[in-house]
């Protein structure tokens, strides 16, 4: 994972892409609590631990600031 060029990333930037992030979790967490497959390792736990790259990279980049 390469860090962000923060010197094209604004305040205001932050909050609607960790709002994004998420959004787009929450879609991720909601696809696998609806699968109507049963539940198994490969399509459970496996795409639980891949959910949330965008919040994570987002609240990443806002911590890196926030604690400069």
């Amino acid at each position: 994972m390469q860090a962000p060029d923060f010197s094209k990333i604004k305040d205001s930037d932050y909050l609607p892409a960790i709002m994004a992030g998420m959004a787009q979790q929450k879609s991720e967490v909601m696809r696998i609590a609806n699968n109507p497959a049963p539940a198994t390792f490969n399509n459970t736990l496996v795409p639980l631990e891949r959910s949330g790259q965008l919040l994570e990279r987002s609240l990443l980049a806002f911590s890196a600031v926030n604690g400069a």
